[in-house]
């Protein structure tokens, strides 16, 4: 592994992105060199990518408590569409971000945090900026449109990761966009068909999870400059 990350780290990448977790079941050979599956190969792996140079781009969820609480909610047959964002806490994700801005301190390395949708890791973002480490955040608008309440309306067309949150949070969020600590706003797209989403109407975590959105970022931001919410030049 740490002869991998140093020979990609010539190829003229800008970044590597990882998930931390284990490969989800039957995905092995999809996963190769994709994840970093615990706490000792992040801190190894961070290690290795702090000696490129090169930024890391993360999916911050802890996947053990998330695992725990799907297994949780199986065993009682809580498999509705709502009880994916149970599954998924807000601690789940600041959690590792809180963790993974100590490695950044330890070892130098610079994060890519995408798709954050709690204000809790952002308001740690926002500190580590200012101490002058080199982080950056990104959310998308499913983040900054949509309440948890969308997965009992729409089920598993509604499914992300991270979840959706409740509409408080959203209110937060959109300040962090507002005072430039979101970097960026990402569309995190991605295309299903029908079929694979509406696979199980009865069990919310055997449904792929992820939205679609690419074409709509620029004019939902637009409106948002409409709405006050940003200025045109931080589109």
């Amino acid at each position: 592994f740490p002869a991998e990350v140093a020979k990609m780290g010539k190829t003229g990448i800008v970044a590597f992105k990882t998930f931390l977790h284990q490969a989800p079941e039957g995905r092995d050979s999809e996963f190769i060199g994709l994840t970093m599956a615990d706490d000792g190969e992040m801190y190894t792996g961070f290690r290795e990518v702090a000696k490129t140079g090169k930024l890391s781009a993360v999916h911050a969820e802890n996947n053990d408590i998330i695992q725990s609480l799907i297994k949780q909610y199986r065993s009682k047959g809580k498999t509705q569409p709502i009880y994916h964002c149970k599954s998924r806490p807000k601690y789940a994700e600041y959690e590792t971000v809180a963790k993974l801005l100590l490695l950044a301190k330890d070892t130098g390395n610079k994060f890519i945090f995408c798709h954050v949708s709690t204000p809790e890791a952002m308001q740690m973002i926002k500190e580590a900026k200012a101490e002058g480490l080199e982080v950056y955040a990104e959310t998308c608008p499913h983040y900054l449109y949509f309440n948890e309440e969308a997965l009992t309306k729409y089920g598993a067309y509604a499914k992300c990761n991270p979840p959706l949150r409740p509409q408080e949070d959203i209110e937060k969020l959109w300040s962090y966009v507002s005072d430039g600590t979101i970097d960026f706003i990402g569309s995190d797209h991605a295309t299903y068909t029908i079929e694979e989403k509406e696979k199980s109407s009865e069990d919310i975590f055997t449904a792929p999870a992820g939205f679609i959105g690419v074409d709509m970022r620029v004019p939902l931001m637009l409106n948002a400059v409409n709405e006050g919410k940003l200025t045109l030049a931080q589109t």
